[in-house]
């Protein structure tokens, strides 16, 4: 699978890597407890990176009444690479 490559090609850290691809797999925005489960990694450790990849664009954070929802940024393409 092409996305799985460019993932490991991204020099991300195991946890890193495994929010991602949870990410990748939920069809629509969760919460972080929901994210970090289906990414057997602590709470916390889940947010951090969210908070981390959320700076570089390549996750979103969604209102949902008192809560935010995390998604991955789709209008940014895995398959794609960047030239400059």
């Amino acid at each position: 699978m092409l996305q799985l490559r460019f993932i490991n090609n991204l020099g991300l850290s195991s946890n890193e890597k495994a929010v991602l691809e949870a990410l990748l797999g939920l069809k629509m925005a969760r919460n972080v407890s929901v994210i970090a489960r289906t990414a057997k990694v602590p709470r916390m450790t889940a947010y951090d990176i969210l908070k981390k990849f959320e700076q570089r664009k390549i996750v979103k954070k969604v209102a949902s009444g008192k809560r935010n929802l995390w998604m991955y940024n789709r209008s940014i393409s895995l398959n794609s690479s960047s030239s400059s």
